[in-house]
């Protein structure tokens, strides 16, 4: 059997609001893995994270809703490992539109110092998209330095 998380815990998992993915099942962009029949609550399973971040990052860039089911229905989303690395990170405060100041900066450190290695910059939200003002939103940007060796080796 698989795990399922609740809407409440998904929505934290994925920075969507309740709301959002509600809508997103009422659009036929995100169907819950199981649906409370006494209820209606929705539970979803951790492998659908993927296309939840998918989504929001296409709405994110204010893509049209049938453009982002189009992408969806085309099946080229999946989940991707990335190995493990150590990273310089940089702190972004205020919307995500303008994080490429940031990018900027710590590529320039990164570069000035000939430390980065091949891998993917990565983006953890410390503070989710939900709230009212952008000016509280935190992206943490990781640009790989080092790599790590995988556990086991």
């Amino acid at each position: 059997m698989s795990v399922l998380v609740s809407i409440g815990d998904f929505s934290r998992m994925t920075h969507l609001s309740i709301k959002a993915l509600r809508f997103y099942h009422d659009q036929g962009l995100l169907e819950p893995a199981r649906i409370d029949p006494g209820s209606g609550y929705r539970f979803y399973e951790p492998a659908q994270v993927p296309v939840a971040q998918v989504i929001r990052r296409f709405r994110d860039l204010d893509m049209p809703l049938d453009q982002v089911k189009a992408v969806l229905q085309e099946g080229r989303i999946r989940a991707l490992t990335i190995s493990a690395v150590e990273a310089a990170v940089m702190v972004h405060a205020g919307p995500l539109g303008d994080a490429d100041q940031t990018y900027g900066l710590l590529g320039t450190v990164v570069a000035e110092r000939a430390i980065g290695v091949d891998g993917p910059i990565r983006e953890y939200y410390l503070v989710p998209f939900t709230g009212p003002d952008p000016a509280q939103h935190r992206t943490e940007i990781c640009w790989p330095v080092f790599h790590t060796a995988a556990s086991g080796d």
